[in-house]
């Protein structure tokens, strides 16, 4: 009787712990439960092919294999970084030798890179952010939420290899880093993190200069000593040590195979027009490009036609965009029509439809992702408003340079044809604020008239946001679709 009773009283003590544990290692705990929550999801697609984009970047990771083995300088496209293919590498003799799917190889690495980013990255960063003296770590259930808000929305994103969401968790967690050591070691890491970035999406490369202010504009925590100088400078050293270590390569490629010695991709053919020139041509003509993959639209390219864009675009009389300086000219010929233009971008790359960017049904109802969409980008808006007006200048400050660094690269994607994944950082960004930010109790806690607003708010917001969304839907080029209604046996023919 006293060996049961004893045991009877010690056995909720591992529970306890258990708890306690967890409590103390959220990121941990979120990141093995997004893990298992994404592997269950990645591999019971039942898609075994990459698409356009994806299988791009697959092809790329076969030019390191030659007759002799691995070879760096075997790589040679000029458009896309050597890094993110070079990741992909080794999976390649793995799936040759041992007859595998590619795609089932890179659904381990697409939702190791889903969990680290919702479970332990991004929350690190929101924490950070807000500087010394900040609340506690970002809590288990909120992590989650985060989580599963990524699954709702992007989960398909993580079948194919793309650059966007590895190039946000290495520029997101380089900037975490930076703000959460002032040791050497972090500042290498950060280095190595934040060109990662910029070589694996090269539009990232506009938050350099913005890391090296973030960087430079640190100072210490309030009470704690001041680092020696030379500990100052060994940390500033190790950052761009370990930009060079991630830029070098790429730089001899470019030497080798282009004639230049830029560090960052060139992403410009020879003797053709820049990539971004024809990007911001379609960006005056489209609101929105989509990729579909089904039978129900008969063209892979889901352009959503602007027509006064084009209207604009036609009043040019140009077949082309050839310099930043015609574009130049566009804007100050009709400052307001290229101004709308932008506006529409920055609604269409958040209004996510579809949770995948290769759409295996376009005529399909859609309407309930994207409510549940403009109720968090509602929230999360929310959230910011109510938290900026309680900030100190100094948090102010902080977070601001924080959130040029990882929106920056946003900026430069309004004018083109927008892809929602192109807005990513923001629309993640909205999420974090929502997951972290919505307090059920502090809404209760407000008057009768206080909760009434904010009802009225909500309501007008989403109704303006579907209002939106109908007009750019109803402008896909081949038939437009209906986000309320599946419209089965429509096929269109350009």
């Amino acid at each position: 009787m006293t060996v049961l009773a004893s045991s009877s009283l010690l056995a909720p003590a591992p529970t306890t712990r258990s708890a306690r544990w967890a409590g103390r290692h959220p990121a941990v705990v979120a990141t093995l439960l997004l893990l298992g929550l994404f592997l269950l999801y990645v591999y019971s697609e039942d898609f075994n092919d990459f698409q356009y984009d994806s299988d791009v970047y697959w092809q790329l990771a076969k030019l390191y294999w030659g007759p002799t083995g691995f070879d760096l300088l075997r790589y040679d496209n000029i458009l896309r970084g050597y890094l993110f293919p070079l990741l992909l590498a080794p999976l390649v003799p793995v799936a040759e030798q041992y007859a595998l799917l590619p795609m089932d190889l890179y659904r381990v690495f697409g939702a190791g890179m889903a969990a680290v980013l919702f479970g332990a990255v991004v929350p690190g960063l929101w924490h950070a952010a807000r500087g010394p003296g900040s609340l506690a770590l970002v809590p288990l259930g909120r992590r989650l939420l985060l989580g599963g808000l990524g699954f709702v929305f992007w989960r398909g994103y993580f079948n194919y290899p793309l650059s966007d969401f590895p190039a946000l968790l290495a520029l997101a967690g380089g900037v975490w880093v930076l703000l959460r050591s002032r040791s050497v070691g972090s500042g290498l890491l950060a280095g190595l993190l934040v060109a990662a970035a910029a070589n694996i999406r090269p539009v990232y490369a506009a938050a350099l200069p913005l890391v090296a202010v973030l960087f430079l504009w640190l100072r210490p925590v309030a009470g704690q000593q001041q680092p020696k100088r030379w500990a100052v400078v060994a940390r500033e050293a190790a950052l761009f040590a370990g930009l060079a270590l991630v830029l070098w390569p790429q730089m001899a490629i470019n030497r080798a195979h282009f004639g230049s010695g830029s560090p960052l991709v060139l992403t410009t053919l020879p003797n053709q027009p820049s990539l971004y020139l024809l990007q911001l041509q379609w960006g005056l003509r489209y609101k929105k490009y989509e990729t579909s993959i089904g039978t129900d639209y008969a063209v892979p390219q889901m352009f959503f036609v602007d027509r006064r864009g084009q209207e604009l675009w036609a009043g040019t009389g140009r077949g082309q965009l050839d310099s930043m300086a015609q574009y130049g000219r566009i804007l100050r010929a009709s400052p307001g029509g290229v101004l709308r233009t932008w506006a529409s971008h920055l609604f269409n790359g958040l209004d996510l439809q579809y949770p995948t960017p290769y759409i295996a049904r376009v005529y399909q109802r859609t309407w309930v992702l994207a409510w549940l969409n403009y109720t968090v980008l509602f929230g999360g808006l929310w959230v910011l408003c109510q938290r900026r007006s309680r900030w100190p200048l100094a948090a102010s400050l902080r977070v601001g340079l924080v959130l040029l660094v990882v929106l920056g690269p946003c900026a430069a994607t309004l004018p083109v044809a927008m892809e929602c994944r192109f807005l990513l950082p923001l629309h993640l960004l909205l999420c974090a604020a929502f997951a972290f930010g919505v307090s059920p109790a502090a809404w209760y806690a407000r008057s009768p008239r206080q909760r009434l607003g904010a009802g009225v708010l909500y309501v007008g917001f989403v109704l303006a946001c579907f209002s939106l969304s109908l007009n750019t839907q109803s402008r896909l080029q081949l038939g437009g679709r209906s986000p309320f209604s599946n419209q089965l046996g429509t096929k269109n023919t350009p």
